[in-house]
């Protein structure tokens, strides 16, 4: 009798209980008050979203950068490409050049230039195809008339260019480092897919290709050389206005700001300047076609 009291008991009160609402303590304050901190985090993570990708848009007209490059082989740099390009057809479209001092000079500053050298266009490979270097994920050639010395094209295939280390031939790879300031040796980031698609991103970066042994470690690529005087350089280049299309002048922003196997014959050894070399010995070793 007991157990069957009880269960009634428990019935009647679930029956009671039926299409009541059930309320919070203290009424309606504490669910809006949960709702208006939802909403404002998610307005707070939408701006930031938005200003972070509106400091990652890459050069602009009017814009003025100057950013290191490199081409880093085994264990030393090739020389700076030579040739300012100046009187080319290319440099009045794309508005980037260089001055034979290891950095790319990025000023877009006409209207051909936009969505060539401006915003997301702005890549590595496009101030590489403008010194004739072709890179892909498994090949770099270097053109012989853009040496210092010209000659030979200069070529590093993986699978059949190797690396001397330490007199032992080793297998070798390319890759690409970019570093987010000159002045940051530890701030970078190394790819090894879609090689000169990296975006230029911000003035005084540093923009790297490396075809090394597969044993040296990312650390181990150093800075070019001439990174470090990256502000020299730029405040050499007279870099005070950029005149636009329409004749108005802009400041420049010229300040720091606060993602295989094959063989080859190289007929010309490559010109190379002093670095900080890789903690061994290396020397790139190619065989005939």
């Amino acid at each position: 009798m007991g157990k069957a009291s009880s269960a009634k008991k428990v019935a009647r009160l679930a029956q009671r209980g039926r299409g009541k609402k059930i309320r919070f303590q203290g009424g309606t304050v504490f669910p809006v008050a949960v709702a208006l901190v939802i909403a404002v985090g998610v307005v707070l993570i939408g701006l930031s979203r938005h200003y972070s990708k509106a400091d990652a848009v890459g050069p602009k007209l009017g814009s003025h950068w100057h950013v290191a490059y490199g081409i880093y082989v085994c264990d030393k740099y090739l020389d700076p490409f030579p040739d300012n390009k100046e009187t080319s057809e290319e440099y009045q479209f794309l508005q980037i050049h260089s001055h034979g001092d290891g950095v790319m000079h990025w000023h877009p500053s006409n209207e051909q230039a936009i969505n060539r050298s401006t915003g997301r266009s702005a890549k590595f490979d496009v101030f590489l195809g403008l010194y004739n270097v072709e890179l892909t994920d498994s090949k770099l050639t270097v053109t012989g008339s853009e040496l210092k010395e010209p000659g030979d094209d200069l070529v590093y295939e993986e699978g059949k260019s190797t690396c001397t280390v330490n007199g032992k031939e080793e297998p070798a790879s390319l890759r690409t480092i970019v570093w987010d300031r000159y002045d940051k040796p530890d701030s970078r980031t190394v790819r090894t897919s879609k090689l000169g698609s990296e975006r230029v991103l911000k003035d005084q970066q540093v923009f790297v290709v490396a075809f090394v042994a597969d044993s040296v470690a990312n650390g181990d690529i150093p800075l070019p050389p001439w990174a470090t005087d990256l502000p020299e350089l730029g405040a050499s280049d007279n870099a005070s206005a950029t005149t636009l299309p329409n004749d108005s002048t802009v400041p420049s922003d010229s300040s720091a700001p606060a993602d295989s196997s094959v063989t080859t014959s190289v007929a010309a050894t490559p010109t190379v300047a002093g670095s900080t070399a890789a903690p061994t010995s290396t020397t790139a070793t190619t065989t005939g076609n």
